[in-house]
């Protein structure tokens, strides 16, 4: 969960935009949260590595999140789509329609955070994922 990751610093990238890294990631990767006006989480996006062949690249990718809808007190997406933006242009490598969802409250020491489990997401998967 991001709220017990000692690590995670988050900052403005932009004026709805914040943007994640894990102050110990050799890397510096970061990843970028596009909200709306109401603060839900509309669109992340992010540099990842992809293998080409035999040989890993770094490719710009996006998650688009949409069709919020309450569960259980939650705002919750019920769309998602993720694209990896290649050269030859966009490639959707999962698109998704969650179809039900049940949050139950689980107690920690830092608070009450809200966790899936035990009740497993119940998606349907409207895409295939393409292996390169």
């Amino acid at each position: 969960m991001l709220l017990n990751h000692a690590t995670l610093e988050c900052n403005a990238a932009g004026p709805s935009t914040l943007r994640f890294q894990d102050r110990e990631d050799p890397t510096a990767a970061t990843v970028d949260l596009d909200l709306s006006a109401e603060g839900c989480p509309l669109a992340s996006h992010a540099i990842r590595p992809r293998l080409v062949g035999k040989q890993s690249g770094l490719t710009p990718w996006s998650g688009i999140a949409s069709e919020f809808r309450e569960y259980d007190g939650l705002r919750v997406a019920t769309h998602l789509e993720v694209i990896c933006h290649l050269a030859e242009g966009p490639f959707t490598y999962f698109r998704g329609e969650l179809t039900s969802f049940k949050a139950v409250k689980v107690m920690y020491d830092c608070g009450v955070i809200i966790d899936s489990s035990p009740a497993p997401l119940q998606t349907r998967h409207l895409s295939a994922i393409r292996l390169t």
